[in-house]
């Protein structure tokens, strides 16, 4: 009887060990399979020759590696994945893209469950946080969605993941790692650039000053790689990366602010020009009297107005040029309206940021968000939705886990060496956040669909919070029980008599 007792806790002990990741997996698969069954969700490729992010089919198909390399204001992953998906099956290239997406999404389940637990949370909170966020309709809706979100938070939780890595390893392998898959976050969404990268390199310089030396080896070669990426639009075009689209946004940005009669007064003034009545990227065929003498250059990608569905190619040089008409506007605007630019960035921190990651202007659109639209309502009201959109929950949960992150990092524990792999990436954690928030000084609009990359870090940090009151919450209950029966065990004092 005793043999077999002991054989049937040999068994049990390694399954009740990795029994939080089977209930990880049982979330991931199920949460899908209830999307897509119970809502009928597939996979989204609709964006495809229609949005600023992504080119031409034929183009991608046919001339992919020069199309991506003379990309200018936008980054080249997504649509480098896009053409080979478009080599590979030209007829069924969504469904290609949808097991891309797919397996990438199971790397992140199985990076932010590691993550979390090579942080010390405990495996069933590990597990717990993880199932949540994987069955989030946000992140259903994403990973259904041909955009570069899904891409960019996939790489973000794997940087952490080799961020881990290398401060256990301390190895130069590990440390190329960690900088290359930053270098893949800013290869799949342009916003993210060299400053970042430095920052991020600067956090290891601050913590790890014994390993200064092998930190600057690991992130030389990536960072000399998005050095040349990003000076590559100055060789190509003679302007900056993103400047076709930092202009515009920043003109809408502020005009929206102004009133009616006072923008159409601009406009009868001639003190911006009529570029401005439309969206950023105007169709130069239907305006002709806003192109600009371009000389070509023989690169369909950045030559061609128009795709071949007959939709702007938003690419060409061109709108380059019609960049600097903007930058133009956008600095009379903002130095003749400033409180106008500066109302408009107010607005979106403290309310746009704090919508629904869905609540944008390009989500609705999407098939994808039409099939779980109901789910997301009903995971919508437990937030408390705010006049003008706003999410009571967002607003209280989202400034105190950087809060958290703060005085993690401010803390006197913070250099220990029991704390050398968390402070480091809890630094990582708070420096992403801040750096993907900084968007609503440029960007006019979806300024919580740009939050729901950084999500997962906000996710993580509260995970670390509740992992942190638990351990408190022991530890305290523990002298607690032991003070009290040391109190009831003690003996009596007895005087001796005279």
């Amino acid at each position: 009887m005793k043999e077999r007792l002991a054989k049937l806790r040999a068994f049990l002990g390694p399954v009740g060990q990795r029994l939080p990741l089977f209930v990880v997996l049982g979330f991931f698969f199920g949460g899908r399979a209830y999307y897509r069954l119970f809502y009928g969700a597939r996979f989204d490729a609709s964006p495809l020759g229609h949005f600023l992010q992504l080119m031409d089919k034929e183009l991608l198909r046919d001339d992919l590696l020069r199309t991506c390399f003379y990309l200018h204001h936008q980054a080249p992953v997504l649509n480098f994945l896009a053409g080979i998906a478009l080599k590979i099956a030209p007829q069924r290239y969504d469904e290609v893209l949808d097991i891309t997406f797919f397996v990438g999404a199971f790397v992140l389940t199985l990076a932010l469950f590691g993550s979390l637990k090579a942080l010390g949370v405990r495996p069933w909170l590990a597990a717990a946080a993880t199932s949540v966020y994987t069955i989030a309709p946000p992140v259903a809706f994403y990973e259904l969605w041909l955009m570069y979100h899904h891409l960019v938070t996939v790489f973000l939780v794997l940087s952490i993941a080799a961020l881990l890595r290398f401060l256990r390893k301390e190895t130069l392998g590990s440390g190329i790692l960690f900088f290359s898959s930053i270098a893949l976050v800013i290869l799949t969404r342009a916003t993210y650039g060299l400053v970042f990268m430095g920052a991020l390199a600067g956090v290891l310089l601050w913590y790890r000053p014994v390993a200064r030396k092998l930190v600057l080896k690991a992130a030389a070669g990536p960072m000399l790689f998005v050095a040349l990426y990003t000076i590559k639009p100055q060789i190509q075009t003679h302007h900056s990366l993103g400047h076709a689209l930092v202009g515009p946004n920043l003109v809408m940005k502020t005009l929206r602010e102004l009133p009616t009669s006072e923008r159409e007064d601009l406009f009868n003034e001639k003190l911006i020009t009529p570029m401005e009545r439309t969206e950023p990227f105007p169709n130069l065929t239907r305006h002709p009297s806003f192109k600009v003498d371009v000389p070509k250059t023989g690169v369909p990608a950045l030559d061609n107005l128009e795709n071949s569905n007959g939709d702007i190619n938003p690419n060409a040089l061109e709108y380059v040029y019609l960049g600097d008409l903007a930058m133009k506007d956008a600095k009379f605007l903002i130095k003749t309206y400033p409180e106008a630019y500066l109302r408009s960035v107010r607005n979106a921190f403290f309310i746009g940021y704090f919508h629904s990651s869905l609540d944008d202007i390009c989500a609705p659109r999407s098939l994808a968000f039409k099939s779980i639209h109901r789910s997301v309502e009903k995971v919508t009201k437990w937030f408390f939705p705010q006049e003008g959109g706003a999410l009571l929950v967002l607003w209280i949960i989202l400034p105190f886990a950087l809060l958290y992150a703060v005085g993690k990092l401010l803390s006197a524990r913070a250099r220990l060496v029991s704390n050398r792999a968390s402070t480091p990436v809890i630094a990582m954690l708070f420096i992403t956040i801040v750096y993907s928030a900084s968007s609503v000084l440029i960007s006019y609009a979806d300024f919580s669909r740009y939050r729901f990359e950084v999500d997962v870090y906000y996710g993580i940090l509260l995970t670390l919070f509740v992992n942190d009151a638990i351990s408190v919450t022991v530890s305290v209950t523990k002298r607690a029980w032991s003070f009290i029966r040391s109190r009831r065990h003690a003996q009596p004092l007895v005087l001796a008599k005279p």
